[in-house]
């Protein structure tokens, strides 16, 4: 039997999709790619560094770190060693698996682009598309309706009768260490990883977009820690994604909701759960947590999209200004 709901759907009738969300195509990505280390190896192979000392000046992160964080990326297949001509040396650079991580690089810098504070590193401010050669605003859009996807016309289906599914995702986490400015670090999207960088932080904003909006609903169908759910639910309403409502007061009780500044970042939720879908689950098995579009019943699959000629974005077509 299937279960369906609209985003905004009934809370008491959301118990069990909620709990499905640590088991979710999304969960997954997070596992790989969901720390702020690893998005910003990300954001320098899409900007052409690809060499141990580029990225360890420019991430800012320590020497141990990055090591880890790079083989970890390699022996998930997200990016792999290509030796240098005539040394004995190698750089990274990105597999065809890490170069789909894209429309999640172009969330970010959209989204940083509107949100960042102004003391954040400049951005490029416009991108550039080879095909048409005009300057462009990506848009994420269904490929079925070619509609841009709206959070309000997304719901999701689970199978109630599918067996439980063990996470690897744990209950307990460390928050990701500052980012240490070297003199070299680039500020780059640091507005954005902050935001959502770690595994935690996102998936209570994926729980927040599917309707939950209480401390206790959180903590009992994620499963997290409970100082862990305070220490995020606070950071994510420092940085306005989430705002606090005081709705009792013996005793005091308080509910979180979306900002316009959360469903910005929807579209790198939903670029997380695509790439999830697609190469980290087997193709005939049913996601814990499947996303329909309103156009139709089939899941929902996501293409970035070039608001002028509406072709297909890839890295290598687009320049930045």
């Amino acid at each position: 039997m299937m279960v369906e709901m609209a985003l905004t759907g009934n809370r008491a009738a959301m118990k069990s999709p909620l709990s499905l969300i640590t088991a979710s195509a999304t969960a997954k990505s997070l596992n790989i790619v969901g720390d702020q280390w690893s998005y910003l190896v990300l954001r320098d192979m899409f900007l052409g560094r690809h060499r141990f000392e580029e990225l360890l000046a420019s991430t800012g992160a320590s020497r141990g770190t990055l090591t880890k964080r790079l083989q970890n990326l390699v022996e998930q297949g997200v990016l792999y060693r290509n030796p240098i001509s005539q040394s004995r040396r190698f750089e990274y650079r990105l597999t065809d698996k890490g170069l789909s991580l894209y429309p999640l690089a172009i969330a970010a810098w959209l989204w940083e682009l509107k949100w960042a504070k102004e003391e954040a590193a400049p951005l490029p401010r416009t991108l550039i598309h080879k095909n048409c050669n005009r300057a462009i605003q990506p848009i994420y859009s269904c490929r079925f309706c070619h509609e841009e996807i709206c959070v309000h016309d997304v719901h999701y289906t689970t199978n109630d009768q599918q067996p439980s599914i063990e996470s690897d995702l744990p209950t307990q986490q460390r928050r990701s260490r500052n980012i240490k400015n070297n003199g070299t670090t680039d500020k780059t999207l640091f507005h954005v990883i902050d935001a959502v960088s770690d595994r935690w932080t996102s998936l209570i904003l994926a729980g927040a977009f599917m309707g939950a909006d209480r401390f206790d609903t959180f903590h009992k169908e994620l499963n997290v820690a409970t100082n862990i759910l305070a220490d995020r639910l606070k950071k994510l309403v420092q940085n306005d994604i989430l705002t606090r409502v005081h709705y009792q007061e013996s005793p005091p009780r308080y509910s979180y909701k979306l900002t316009p500044k959360a469903y910005d970042l929807y579209s790198l939720l939903l670029s997380l759960h695509q790439w999830g879908k697609r190469w980290l689950e087997a193709p005939d098995t049913p996601s814990a947590i499947e996303l329909t579009h309103k156009c139709s019943n089939n899941p929902l699959t996501p293409e970035l999209l070039c608001n002028c000629c509406h072709q297909p974005l890839r890295s290598s077509d687009i320049l930045f200004k």
